[in-house]
């Protein structure tokens, strides 16, 4: 029995090898099968129309190129390109992207530097506008130097003329200063005389010349010697009221009779032959002090006005013009407090 099954088991191996050997001789084991054949195929297939696709949108480009360079448009691309083109696209877009933005920056810079031209411009024109001032020359500055002490003062811009008196005592030196154009220069000096007790702060009956400065007024005397001041003429009832209790103190007037200290000016006949009123307490306050003149000079001290020779006297009231102010110091360091 175990023979039996050992046949049949070794029958069968030997039938299994003839058909494994029958299908060998039928089908090479080399060789592929359909199915495989079929796939590359399909593969080819598509990736030569995957190359077909882009030449053909390749071509599509360059004619659109072709097409804006003939028309001649810019041949720059949206800067956001669509999800749709393939990379060669999307870098040409990138590329032209870039070029718009170097364009757009040189055109900012273009404008940027025209307005700075411009900016520059504007500034060289103002420039050429504001005319600087010439520089003085060296005479102006010869002047300006040698200007004399008077010219320094405050009153010097408020007049052309100012007879300033130095006194030391009851004597004292005048002079007439002139202003010509920017320059002052001296028209008159002499020596004269002022009050018995000199020059400061005076009131009525101190005889002393007040300490200051003050306008000139009228001239007046016996004659006109030709002044340009506004002249008025002595005559036997012509009066400078002195009474601090009169109403008409510090005034000139009219009149048969005035009370002391007036002065009847017909009685001083060298003094007040030529004469310029001193606009001193001008408010006319009683006590303060009034009848204080420019006048001819006796040879001696005043009861307060200020004397000089007569010849000097007339060549003042000939030069003379109104407006002028009248100084009166005790030193030249004085002078530029004014």
């Amino acid at each position: 029995m175990k023979k039996i099954l050992i046949l049949l088991l070794l029958s069968t191996l030997i039938l299994s090898l003839t058909a494994c050997a029958d299908k060998g001789s039928v089908k090479p084991t080399n060789s592929k099968p359909e199915s495989s054949s079929a796939v590359e195929q399909s593969d080819k297939d598509k990736a030569a129309s995957s190359v077909e696709k882009k030449e053909s949108t390749q071509s599509k480009q360059d004619k659109e190129k072709t097409a804006k360079k003939d028309d001649g448009s810019n041949n720059t691309v949206p800067l956001k390109a669509s999800s749709s083109k393939s990379t060669k696209s999307s870098n040409q877009t990138g590329s032209s992207s870039t070029n718009h933005s170097s364009t757009s920056k040189k055109t900012v810079s273009n404008k940027s530097s025209e307005s700075e031209d411009h900016s520059v411009n504007q500034a060289e024109n103002k420039k050429a506008e504001t005319k600087p001032e010439s520089p003085k020359s060296e005479s102006q500055k010869t002047n300006v130097q040698n200007q004399p002490i008077i010219a320094e003062t405050n009153l010097a811009k408020r007049t052309n003329q100012i007879l300033t008196v130095v006194a030391s005592g009851i004597h004292a030196h005048i002079t007439l200063w002139t202003k010509n154009g920017d320059t002052w220069g001296k028209s008159l000096e002499t020596n004269g005389f002022v009050g018995k007790y000199g020059v400061g702060k005076t009131h009525e009956g101190s005889m002393r010349t007040p300490y200051g400065a003050y306008s000139l007024g009228f001239a007046f005397g016996t004659s006109n010697p030709g002044t340009k001041l506004p002249f008025r003429k002595i005559t036997s009832k012509s009066w400078w009221v002195e009474d601090s209790h009169d109403p008409n103190y510090n005034t000139w007037q009219e009149g048969d009779h005035f009370n002391k200290p007036s002065e009847h000016l017909a009685d001083y006949p060298v003094q007040y032959k030529y004469a310029i009123v001193i606009n001193y307490n001008t408010a006319r306050t009683p006590w303060a002090g009034s009848g204080f003149f420019v006048h001819v000079s006796n040879g001696g001290y005043t009861a307060g006005c200020v004397s000089l020779p007569q010849s000097q006297m007339v060549r003042l009231l000939n030069t003379v013009t109104s407006g002028a102010y009248i100084l009166n110091v005790t030193s030249e360091s004085q002078i530029k407090g004014f």
